[in-house]
């Protein structure tokens, strides 16, 4: 299975246009055309450059996705036309990603019911395989601890800022999302963990993070 993170800048004021667009235009188009539904769509209320909106597709494999991409491009053209001619997507990032088989992810839709929070984590050169191991080894089981439920991680096979790996969790609400993280922060197994990962590689493995509250949207269910 091999997924697909689109994360879209929209300009200041025009996220009900882009929920509109994929609600009404994009999502009954992939249905017309046996395209997979996302598994997944979000707004951002929190990180970097906002206002984002983040969506997740599965594919079969990779000549699946380019095959149906390619359908779907001639068809979109026409239907767009039908919608604003505003061009209120300022940027887009795409990146193709690897499930860890380590986590269990609910087919067909990866959407919490409360807050969903994704990270994205710049790592070291060569180091994919160690960071995720270590994040498995000690992170998941503390996050799981504090009241976060792992919904998928994972390598990136093409994107930007490469070597990443990302992880997407729920949290019940905003309240037990603060408290979980103070918890997380404070974790000795997790600050044990970078201090053995710095011990065996001789540098940090995990560098810099972005990492986005997610509003999830109900209108892209299954």
């Amino acid at each position: 299975m091999l997924y697909e993170l689109r994360i879209y800048r929209i300009a200041a004021g025009w996220m009900d246009a882009m929920h509109e667009r994929l609600g009404k235009l994009v999502i009954p188009l992939f249905r017309e055309l046996g395209m997979p539904h996302p598994v997944g769509v979000w707004e951002a209320t929190a990180g970097p450059a906002l206002p984002r909106f983040v969506w997740m597709i599965a594919w079969r494999d990779f000549a699946a996705r380019e095959k149906a991409w390619a359908e779907f491009a001639p068809r979109w053209q026409k239907v767009r036309g039908t919608g604003t001619s505003v061009q209120f997507v300022t940027s887009i990032d795409v990146s193709l990603v690897t499930a860890w088989p380590e986590i269990e992810v609910s087919p067909g839709c990866i959407m919490g019911s409360g807050v969903d929070e994704l990270w994205l984590q710049r790592i070291a050169v060569t180091q994919g395989p160690q960071a995720r191991a270590s994040f498995l080894g000690a992170d998941r089981a503390v996050l799981s601890e504090v009241g976060a439920a792992m919904r998928i991680g994972f390598d990136f096979v093409s994107g930007v800022e490469l070597p990443r790996i990302g992880m997407l969790m729920s949290w019940p609400d905003a309240a037990s999302r603060a408290a979980g993280l103070d918890g997380y922060a404070a974790s000795s197994a997790v600050a044990g963990q970078r201090r053995k990962d710095m011990e065996a590689f001789r540098a940090p493995i995990f560098e810099s993070a972005d990492r986005y509250l997610l509003s999830p949207k109900d209108y892209a269910r299954p």
